[in-house]
Protein backbone atom coordinates (compact mmCIF):
# COMPACT_ATOMS: atom_id res chain seq x y z
CA UNK A 1 0.00 0.00 0.00
CA UNK A 2 1.48 3.42 -1.49
CA UNK A 3 2.58 5.93 1.61
CA UNK A 4 -0.68 8.51 -0.13
CA UNK A 5 -3.38 5.69 0.18
CA UNK A 6 -2.14 5.10 3.61
CA UNK A 7 -3.11 8.48 4.24
CA UNK A 8 -6.37 9.16 2.69
CA UNK A 9 -7.93 6.36 4.95
CA UNK A 10 -9.82 7.23 8.01
CA UNK A 11 -9.25 6.17 11.74
CA UNK A 12 -11.41 6.73 14.30
CA UNK A 13 -12.38 5.56 17.66
CA UNK A 14 -16.15 6.35 18.69
CA UNK A 15 -17.41 5.72 21.83
CA UNK A 16 -21.02 5.50 22.93
CA UNK A 17 -22.31 5.92 26.46
CA UNK A 18 -24.71 3.30 27.78
CA UNK A 19 -28.17 3.10 29.53
CA UNK A 20 -28.18 0.27 31.36
CA UNK A 21 -24.93 -1.85 30.83
CA UNK A 22 -24.84 -4.37 27.48
CA UNK A 23 -28.30 -6.17 27.44
CA UNK A 24 -27.95 -9.67 25.46
CA UNK A 25 -30.27 -7.83 22.56
CA UNK A 26 -27.94 -5.21 22.08
CA UNK A 27 -24.75 -7.14 21.94
CA UNK A 28 -26.83 -9.37 18.89
CA UNK A 29 -27.27 -6.53 17.59
CA UNK A 30 -23.49 -4.91 17.62
CA UNK A 31 -22.46 -8.85 16.55
CA UNK A 32 -24.89 -8.73 13.32
CA UNK A 33 -23.64 -4.97 12.76
CA UNK A 34 -20.35 -6.13 12.70
CA UNK A 35 -20.72 -8.85 10.01
CA UNK A 36 -23.35 -6.73 8.03
CA UNK A 37 -20.51 -4.33 7.68
CA UNK A 38 -17.78 -6.99 6.76
CA UNK A 39 -20.38 -8.68 4.34
CA UNK A 40 -21.64 -5.26 2.01
CA UNK A 41 -18.86 -2.22 2.96
CA UNK A 42 -16.20 -3.54 1.01
CA UNK A 43 -14.26 0.04 1.75
CA UNK A 44 -14.72 -0.44 5.54
CA UNK A 45 -11.16 -2.06 5.83
CA UNK A 46 -11.18 -2.49 10.15
CA UNK A 47 -14.52 -2.78 12.07
CA UNK A 48 -14.38 -3.45 15.91
CA UNK A 49 -16.80 -2.94 18.87
CA UNK A 50 -16.04 -3.45 21.56
CA UNK A 51 -17.91 -3.36 25.34
CA UNK A 52 -15.98 -1.62 28.67
CA UNK A 53 -16.45 0.56 31.00
CA UNK A 54 -14.19 3.20 32.84
CA UNK A 55 -11.42 2.31 34.66
CA UNK A 56 -11.49 4.44 37.49
CA UNK A 57 -13.09 2.22 40.05
CA UNK A 58 -12.37 -0.99 38.37
CA UNK A 59 -9.90 -3.43 39.23
CA UNK A 60 -6.79 -3.16 36.73
CA UNK A 61 -7.20 -6.99 36.43
CA UNK A 62 -10.66 -7.34 35.95
CA UNK A 63 -10.35 -7.76 32.46
CA UNK A 64 -6.44 -9.22 31.83
CA UNK A 65 -7.52 -12.88 32.33
CA UNK A 66 -9.51 -12.23 28.76
CA UNK A 67 -12.90 -12.20 30.79
CA UNK A 68 -15.20 -8.90 30.97
CA UNK A 69 -17.02 -7.33 33.43
CA UNK A 70 -20.94 -8.45 33.82
CA UNK A 71 -22.67 -6.91 31.75
CA UNK A 72 -24.63 -4.85 33.45
CA UNK A 73 -21.14 -3.26 34.68
CA UNK A 74 -20.79 -2.00 31.18
CA UNK A 75 -20.77 1.13 30.38
CA UNK A 76 -19.84 1.91 26.97
CA UNK A 77 -19.65 1.06 23.20
CA UNK A 78 -16.52 1.72 21.69
CA UNK A 79 -15.87 1.38 18.27
CA UNK A 80 -12.26 1.14 16.02
CA UNK A 81 -13.35 1.64 12.27
CA UNK A 82 -10.73 1.87 9.55
CA UNK A 83 -12.02 3.46 6.20
CA UNK A 84 -10.19 3.51 2.53
CA UNK A 85 -11.21 6.68 2.74
CA UNK A 86 -13.35 9.71 3.65
CA UNK A 87 -16.07 8.86 1.24
CA UNK A 88 -16.07 5.13 2.58
CA UNK A 89 -16.32 6.63 5.69
CA UNK A 90 -19.71 8.75 4.31
CA UNK A 91 -20.50 5.58 2.85
CA UNK A 92 -20.86 3.86 5.87
CA UNK A 93 -22.61 6.39 7.85
CA UNK A 94 -25.74 6.53 4.80
CA UNK A 95 -25.17 2.58 4.82
CA UNK A 96 -28.45 0.75 5.73
CA UNK A 97 -26.59 -1.49 8.40
CA UNK A 98 -25.50 1.29 10.33
CA UNK A 99 -28.48 3.58 9.92
CA UNK A 100 -30.86 0.66 11.11
CA UNK A 101 -28.78 -0.50 13.72
CA UNK A 102 -28.63 3.44 15.25
CA UNK A 103 -32.48 4.16 14.67
CA UNK A 104 -33.33 0.82 16.10
CA UNK A 105 -31.15 0.41 19.28
CA UNK A 106 -30.59 4.12 20.23
CA UNK A 107 -32.51 3.72 23.35
CA UNK A 108 -29.53 1.89 24.31
CA UNK A 109 -27.39 5.00 24.38
CA UNK A 110 -27.55 8.15 25.87
CA UNK A 111 -28.72 10.18 23.11
CA UNK A 112 -26.99 13.62 22.05
CA UNK A 113 -28.92 16.58 22.88
CA UNK A 114 -27.91 18.66 19.99
CA UNK A 115 -28.40 16.22 17.03
CA UNK A 116 -31.98 13.97 17.50
CA UNK A 117 -31.67 10.74 16.69
CA UNK A 118 -27.57 10.14 17.52
CA UNK A 119 -25.70 9.00 20.16
CA UNK A 120 -23.72 11.33 22.45
CA UNK A 121 -20.57 9.59 20.84
CA UNK A 122 -17.18 10.93 21.51
CA UNK A 123 -15.51 10.66 18.38
CA UNK A 124 -11.45 10.80 17.92
CA UNK A 125 -10.06 10.89 14.62
CA UNK A 126 -6.62 9.51 14.48
CA UNK A 127 -3.74 9.98 12.28
CA UNK A 128 -1.41 6.93 12.75
CA UNK A 129 2.35 7.78 13.80
CA UNK A 130 2.95 3.99 13.52
CA UNK A 131 1.17 0.10 14.39
CA UNK A 132 1.59 -3.46 14.21
CA UNK A 133 -0.81 -6.34 13.35
CA UNK A 134 -0.91 -9.77 14.80
CA UNK A 135 -3.51 -12.11 13.47
CA UNK A 136 -6.56 -11.90 15.87
CA UNK A 137 -7.80 -15.90 16.46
Amino acid sequence: QSPTMASEQVHLISRWPLRRGLTPELEEALVALAQAVHEHEPDTLSYAVYVGAFAVDIPPTAGASGGRLPDDQQQAVTFEEVFLDPSAFERHLDGEAFTRFRTTYLDHFYEDPTKQGWPAATTTFLSRLAATHRRDD
